[in-house]
């Protein structure tokens, strides 16, 4: 698995939760139940590429994964190969971090 990681600080976690759930909805990902938890994915892995986040919560802390899929395997955020589906990942995380710190 190639995933980039993304650590920001949180002081509710009840508020930034729900301001997490929010800001993916908006942005048209859905919720899918994977082996490891809620993974949340936008678009088509043979098009475009799937957008995938999942996130962990820590005690201060909150882990943002993004990466793209292919339906075979994953790339982390970093690199030309799927630049335009990488890019608008991204950006979402962009908004969580300023939603939550």
């Amino acid at each position: 698995m190639s995933r980039s990681v993304f650590t920001f600080p949180y002081s509710s976690a009840e508020k930034s939760g729900i301001l997490i759930n929010n800001i993916l909805i908006s942005n048209k990902f859905t919720q899918h139940m994977e082996n490891e938890g809620v993974v949340w994915k936008k678009g088509s892995a043979l098009l475009t590429g799937e957008q995938c986040i999942k996130i962990e919560w820590g005690e201060n802390e909150v882990k943002i994964f993004g990466w793209i899929s292919d339906g075979f395997s994953e790339s982390q955020l970093s690199g030309f190969l799927g630049s335009y589906a990488k890019g608008k990942v991204l950006k979402v995380i962009e908004q969580l971090k300023l939603s939550i710190i």
